[in-house]
C-alpha cells in the first residue's frame, strides 16, 4: 500500500470490524454486483475506468488493520485491483454462459476477504464469443453499501 492516510471507524464499520473479527474468514458480507456489457468490449478502456473509480472513492482503497488492538481505516493512496478476463466460447445469452457468470460471481463471494491488508473489492470480465460481456464485482460491505455501490456504478458507466 502507497502512503495515504490512517481514521477511524464509522459505528458501522466498527460493528463490521467485530464481527470479522470474532469469526474471521465468514463471507456474509460480500456485496455482488453483475453488470451485463453488450457489444466488444475494450479491456484497456474498462480498466482505466475501473482506475479511475478506485481513484474517485477513498473507501475502495481501504483496509482495515489492528493499531494497538484498535481498527483502524487505513486509506492507500493508489492500490491496483487485477481485472481477470476469463473467455468463453459461449454465446452471451446462452442459459451456459448466464451459469458460468453466475458460478464464477458465486466463487467471488466465497473467497475472504482480508480486512486488515485489503483489497476489499474484486474483479472479473467474463466475454461471450458473440461480442457481450459480464462484468463481476465483488466488494466487502466495509468499504461499500447500496447506495454507495450504485454511486460507483453510475461512475464507471460515465468513465
Amino acid at each position: 500500500m502507497a502512503s495515504g492516510y490512517i481514521a477511524g471507524l464509522s459505528f458501522g464499520q466498527r460493528q463490521i470490524r467485530m464481527a470479522e473479527l470474532l469469526r474471521p474468514g465468514r463471507t456474509l458480507f460480500a456485496m455482488p454486483l453483475l453488470a451485463r456489457i453488450s457489444g466488444r468490449v475494450d479491456v484497456d478502456a474498462l480498466r482505466a475506468a475501473l482506475d479511475a473509480v478506485v481513484r474517485r472513492h477513498d473507501g475502495l482503497r481501504a483496509s482495515f488493520p489492528l493499531v494497538d488492538g484498535t481498527p483502524v481505516q487505513a486509506v492507500a493512496d493508489d492500490r491496483c485491483f487485477p481485472l481477470p478476463v476469463v473467455q468463453s466460447e459461449l454465446p452471451c445469452a446462452s442459459e451456459a454462459f448466464e451459469a458460468r457468470v453466475l458460478a464464477r460471481a458465486q466463487a467471488m463471494v466465497d473467497e475472504p476477504f482480508d480486512l486488515s491488508a485489503g483489497p476489499l473489492v474484486r474483479f472479473c470480465l467474463l466475454t461471450a464469443a458473440d461480442a457481450g460481456a459480464a462484468l463481476v464485482a465483488v466488494c466487502h460491505h466495509i468499504v461499500c453499501d447500496g447506495a454507495s455501490l450504485n454511486l460507483c456504478l453510475r461512475d464507471l458507466t460515465a468513465a
